[in-house]
């Protein structure tokens, strides 16, 4: 039976609001946009990072694809992942020495970056026609939403200083972007 998952994921992203976070090199870390819940954008090279332990080899791990890195004299490593197919949830295990990451009911889909004036971060609960009856029909766990923390810089930033992916339901969805 061919099962088709198509996932939605809006990501409110502005620029500004990225931040450098302290890196500490002997600890193993993922940027922040890699938790619980996140998505990843479906037929492309999959694109992990974070930070460590300099000069040690860093195993990311979904599903059966095993991708290999090795941290730079400053402790940041990247890889790539092979292209995934729509579906899930998945978690992603992240290896270096005996550190270990786990990131639970990943996704894998369509992401969609939103960012721009502050009317992105119009939010579902406030005054939009009809918002009794969106959030009530919100619930779908194949629909995923991260903002991005506010945290105002005018430099190039490392990583987001917060957030989180959260599911939709009539919990959560009232903090969705309306758009």
């Amino acid at each position: 039976m061919k099962i088709n998952l198509f996932v939605f994921a809006l990501l409110v992203i502005n620029l500004s609001k990225v931040s450098s976070v302290a890196q500490t090199p002997h600890r193993l870390k993922a940027a922040h946009i890699f938790s619980n819940n996140m998505v990843l954008q479906r037929d492309v090279n999959i694109p992990i990072w974070g930070w460590g332990l300099p000069q040690s080899k860093v195993d990311v791990k979904l599903g059966s694809n095993i991708s290999i890195a090795t941290a730079n004299e400053m402790g940041k490593w990247m890889t790539y992942l092979p292209a995934q197919k729509a579906g899930g949830p998945y978690n992603i295990k992240i290896y270096q020495n005996k550190d270990t990451i786990t990131i639970s009911n990943v996704l894998v889909g369509d992401v969609w970056l939103a960012s721009g004036q502050s009317n992105m971060g119009w939010q579902l609960d406030w005054g939009v026609n009809n918002k009794e009856e969106e959030i009530k029909n919100s619930t779908n766990a194949n629909v995923r939403f991260f903002t991005v923390a506010d945290d105002l810089n005018n430099k190039p930033q490392l990583d987001v200083s917060g957030g989180q992916w959260v599911e939709s339901n009539p919990k959560t969805s009232p903090q969705f972007s309306a758009l």
